[in-house]
C-alpha cells in the first residue's frame, strides 16, 4: 500500500513537472516564431503595424523628427537590421542607402520590400516617392506589405488578413473624407514647400505650386521666387503651405511680397516630438491635412 502511495506521488510530481516544462516550452516556442520587421521611415511603420498588430515586433529605424530625405543609418543601425526576418522601404530615391542594404540582407535570408516596386511601373528611382498621401495607394502598399508578413509568418495569416482588411477600410472611409471636402472648391491649385504632394493633388484633382522640387535640399534661386511671386499675384492665391524639418524661409519671403499667409501641410515622413507626445498618428495629420486644404482652396460643404 505504502509502495502505490509512493508511486502515485512520483507520477503526479513528472506530471506537473511535464506540464510546466511543455508550459515553458510553449511559451518560449511563441516567442521564438514573433517575427521582427523593420521599416525605414514612419508611413511604412504606421501601415505595417496596423497589420502585424502583436503577431510582430515592429520597429522603425529612423527616429523620430528626422527628415527622410536626409537621415542615414549609423552602423549600429545596420547592425540591427542584420538581426530582423523583414525590412520595407519606401525606394524612389527617398532613401539612398536603403536599397543596397536590402539586397545585401536578403543574401542573408532577410525578406525585403520595396514599396514603389509594387506600386509603380518602369524604373521607381525617378518617381515621387509620397506615396501615402493618397489613401488609395497608402491602401494598395498595405496590401503588399499584408502579403509579405503571411510569406514570412504564414502561423500568423489570420491576424494579418484581419487588420489589413480593417485598416483598408479605415483608409477607404479617408477617401471618401477628401472626396466629399474637395469636391466643391472654388480653387484647385495650392502652394507647398517641397512636391511632397502630386499624388495627393492627381487624386483630386488639384495642382501643387512647389517653391521647391522633389528634394527639399534644393534651394529656389531669387529667379525663381520672383516667377512664384509673380504667379501667386496673378492667380490671388492666398495661402502658402510650409512644413516641418524645412525652413519657411522662402515661404516667408514670399508672404512678404505678395500677402499669402502661411499655413501647414504635413508630408508625414516622419512625426514630431510634439505629434508624439499628443498621440498623433497618419491618420490624424491627414485629417489636419484635409482641413487646412480646405481653407486654402476656399472649399464649401458637399451637402
Amino acid at each position: 500500500m505504502k509502495f502505490q502511495k509512493t508511486a502515485v506521488i512520483m507520477l503526479l510530481g513528472i506530471f506537473i513537472f511535464s506540464a510546466f516544462g511543455c508550459a515553458d516550452s510553449q511559451e518560449a516556442s511563441s516567442q521564438e516564431e514573433t517575427i521582427q520587421v523593420y521599416t525605414s521611415i514612419y508611413p511604412l511603420y504606421y501601415l505595417t503595424s496596423r497589420i502585424a498588430g502583436n503577431a510582430a515586433e515592429v520597429k522603425e529605424l529612423m527616429p523620430p523628427a528626422s527628415d527622410p530625405h536626409s537621415w542615414e543609418p549609423s552602423p549600429k543601425d545596420i547592425a540591427e537590421l542584420q538581426e530582423t526576418q523583414v525590412f520595407i522601404y519606401t525606394g524612389a530615391g527617398l532613401e539612398p542607402w536603403a536599397r543596397d542594404t536590402a539586397n545585401s540582407l536578403q543574401e542573408n535570408g532577410v525578406k525585403t520590400l520595396e514599396i514603389a516596386g509594387t506600386l509603380f511601373k518602369g524604373s521607381s528611382n525617378q518617381r515621387d516617392p509620397h506615396f501615402w498621401l493618397d489613401p488609395l495607394l497608402a491602401k494598395k502598399a498595405a496590401e503588399a506589405i499584408k502579403d509579405l508578413l503571411v510569406k514570412a509568418d504564414p502561423n500568423s495569416r489570420t491576424v494579418y488578413e484581419n487588420n489589413y482588411r480593417e485598416l483598408a477600410a479605415e483608409l477607404d472611409a479617408l477617401h471618401e473624407e477628401y472626396i466629399k471636402a474637395l469636391s466643391q472648391c472654388s480653387r484647385k491649385e495650392f502652394v507647398v514647400t517641397h512636391s511632397a504632394f502630386g499624388y495627393l493633388a492627381e487624386r483630386y484633382g488639384l495642382k501643387q505650386i512647389s517653391i521647391m522640387g522633389i528634394s527639399p535640399e534644393s534651394e529656389p534661386s531669387p529667379a525663381r521666387l520672383a516667377e512664384l511671386a509673380k504667379q501667386l499675384k496673378d492667380k490671388n492665391i492666398k495661402y502658402i503651405f510650409t512644413e516641418p524639418f524645412i525652413s519657411p524661409k522662402a515661404a516667408e519671403i514670399l508672404g512678404e511680397e505678395t500677402g499669402a499667409k502661411l499655413l501647414v501641410l504635413y508630408p508625414i515622413g516622419s512625426l514630431t516630438e510634439e505629434q508624439i507626445k499628443e498621440g498623433k498618428d497618419y491618420m490624424d495629420l491627414m485629417r489636419e491635412n484635409l482641413k487646412n486644404l480646405k481653407v486654402a482652396l476656399e472649399c464649401r460643404e458637399k451637402k
